[in-house]
């Protein structure tokens, strides 16, 4: 079994490599990276403690970035899940990260 993330978004959904705690980081942070960039967070009404962990996640923490992206996953285009799936249910589809072996 490998852990993927899949981003529900507005073009589609993507799929993340998160089968390891470094790879859950960086899928997180890279993803957040992307809403970022796309305008997503701009002129967002958020609560004391998104704003609390969006800071510290623009600064670096990890915990801080995974924390905001599943308290925001409720919110238009930023649906997000972890689920467990078996390496051959992922030939159809394009993932993000690197591959890790079993």
């Amino acid at each position: 079994m490998m852990k993927i993330l899949i981003h529900h978004g507005k073009h589609g959904n993507e799929y993340w490599n998160a089968s390891t705690n470094s790879l859950r980081q960086g899928a997180y942070r890279a993803l957040f990276e992307q809403l970022g960039e796309a305008g997503y967070y701009e002129g967002s009404c958020w609560t004391h403690k998104e704003e609390l962990l969006f800071n510290a996640a623009m600064n670096g923490s990890s915990e801080a970035c995974i924390a905001f992206m599943q308290l925001r996953s409720g919110a238009q285009y930023e649906s997000i899940e972890e689920v467990e799936v078996q390496e051959r249910e992922l030939r159809c589809i394009r993932l993000r990260g690197r591959r890790t072996s079993s």
